[in-house]
């Protein structure tokens, strides 16, 4: 079908008008036969009908790029009768049968998470450190140096941990903004032990780190407590070059 707007529209003829408005009824009528049908479907065990109940002429009303009603149409069927929970379970199904919603799927992929990660740090204070890290690595405008003085270098630490490494691979924007914050805060000597806590999301001493692992993020937790206890007691062992070889 072709979408007219309102001007085009009033000035149809009469015949045409009807033939338009029958075109609109059958497309919304095979729109909402295929929502229903959705619902009908076990597609958390086999999304495989997904593709069969969509008839050609369908997928390729959907496929239209200009034509952004239809897909809009189908999930507010599947809103109405099914509730959120069944367009939930749509977009969980994978891309290729459902490759005519409309949405970003890299939103869909879930964190990977792991528990309280830091419960001895103090909650407040943990929490400002993780706003402070949070705006350094996203906002180029940010004042690195403002209120830097009231933040201690064990929490700073863990907020980089949960804020930033959590979520690589590092943007270039986030790197500046992490530098910044090690040349202000860090003194030479607990900067190279910041090189090496960086250096474990890049596989340096960890070979193959991946950020999406839980293993591998819980392995990082226990690196970054250790960072976070030498930055506390500098006398710490893993200050000592042959420590940090490891």
């Amino acid at each position: 079908a072709t979408i007219f707007k309102n001007s085009e529209l009033k000035s149809l003829p009469v015949h045409e008008w009807c033939d338009y408005l029958q075109v609109v009824a059958r497309c919304r009528f095979a729109i909402h036969t295929y929502a229903q049908s959705i619902l009908n479907l076990d597609i958390e065990s086999d999304p495989g009908p997904l593709l069969e109940i969509l008839s050609p002429q369908l997928s390729k009303f959907f496929s239209d790029s200009t034509n952004e009603h239809g897909r809009i149409l189908a999930l507010k069927y599947l809103l109405n009768r099914g509730g959120v929970d069944s367009i939930l379970t749509v977009l969980s199904a994978p891309e290729e049968y459902t490759h005519w919603i409309p949405c970003n799927r890299k939103l869909l992929q879930s964190d990977t998470s792991i528990p309280d990660p830091f419960s001895l740090v103090h909650k407040d204070k943990y929490e400002a450190a993780c706003l402070y890290a949070r705006k350094a690595s996203t906002s180029s405008s940010f004042d690195v140096s403002r209120d830097l003085h009231l933040i201690k270098k064990p929490e700073l630490i863990c907020a980089v941990f949960s804020q930033v490494m959590t979520n690589l691979p590092m943007e270039q924007q986030a790197k500046r903004g992490i530098i910044k914050l090690r040349d202000l805060s860090l003194g030479d000597k607990e900067r190279d032990l910041f090189e090496w806590f960086l250096n474990i999301s890049h596989g340096q001493y960890v070979e193959e780190f991946n950020a999406s692992s839980k293993q591998d993020l819980l392995l990082y937790q226990l690196m970054t407590h250790l960072a976070a206890l030498s930055l506390e007691y500098p006398q710490h062992l893993l200050y000592q070059p042959i420590w940090q070889a490891y």
